[in-house]
């Protein structure tokens, strides 16, 4: 997770791949949200402590455990964190929980640094299904899949091994993907879409090649179809052909935040 890569642009290659070194760590700038004074928050503060550095984030804790029942676990009952009203968050990203802390209070998501780069919408789905806000995942993935759509960027097996060690087996996001690979290998076959680095997967990440398969068994038939009607559509139009919440974590009973206005 290094620097950013330049922007890739729409071009007519097949594959756009987008590397996992375009997502930044810790030492991106990112300007911490400042605390509410709305009065219905109350005054009761918790703190976060994240990374090997400890950056310190100090968040409402009704805000915090009323929009994330991961914290509101955590700071209840007889539990360390309730007792002295703090969490040590270790092994994550203090870019991308400032990115979560923004979120709660504004409801906004990180905007890209460049066009074309999606890194920091990536991160924090990540930290999302983690914590299991499934309405900020669901966020997130939109956005992802609006700007790889703007700017014709496709996953490569690098970046996919990196989405697959970083979220739980049933994410949507990994549905997401192999929906896009699986509609390319329709589209340009073996050749165009370099399906021999994706079936090298199969060693340290089987699941991929699973969901590859699970996305023919329930779309190949749509998606040749889509095709077979216009040979040129793009891999994104052909994957939103089944609707937003085809990708979406919230259950079937859930009203979806795109209804919702949220």
């Amino acid at each position: 997770m290094s620097n950013a890569s330049s922007p890739p642009g729409v071009n007519s290659q097949p594959f756009q791949v987008a590397s996992p070194s375009s997502v930044p760590g810790d030492h991106v700038p990112m300007a911490k949200p400042s605390i509410s004074e709305d009065p219905t928050l109350g005054d009761e503060i918790i703190t976060l402590y994240v990374g090997k550095k400890r950056k310190k984030f100090t968040v409402h804790k009704k805000l915090l455990c009323d929009r994330c029942e991961f914290f509101s676990k955590a700071f209840s009952g007889n539990f360390q964190e309730a007792e002295k009203g703090e969490m040590h968050l270790p092994e994550d990203n203090s870019t991308t929980v400032a990115s979560l802390v923004d979120y709660l209070y504004r409801g906004s998501l990180p905007k890209p640094s460049v066009d074309g780069d999606y890194s920091k919408a990536l991160r924090l789905y990540w930290l999302a299904d983690k914590i299991c806000m499934t309405t900020l995942m669901d966020k997130c993935l939109d956005a992802i899949r609006r700007n790889a759509a703007t700017f014709n960027i496709h996953p490569g097996p690098g970046l996919i091994k990196q989405i697959y060690s970083k979220t739980s087996s049933d994410s949507m996001i990994r549905k997401y993907y192999a929906g896009i690979v699986s509609c390319g290998i329709a589209r340009w076959g073996k050749e165009g879409t370099r399906v021999d680095e994706f079936i090298e997967l199969h060693a340290n990440c089987p699941d991929f090649l699973l969901d590859v398969f699970r996305w023919q068994l329930d779309h190949g038939i749509d998606v040749a179809e889509a095709l077979r009607k216009n040979r040129l559509i793009p891999l994104h139009e052909v994957v939103e052909l089944f609707g937003p919440c085809e990708f979406h974590s919230h259950g079937e009973v859930e009203t979806c935040y795109l209804k919702a206005g949220k």
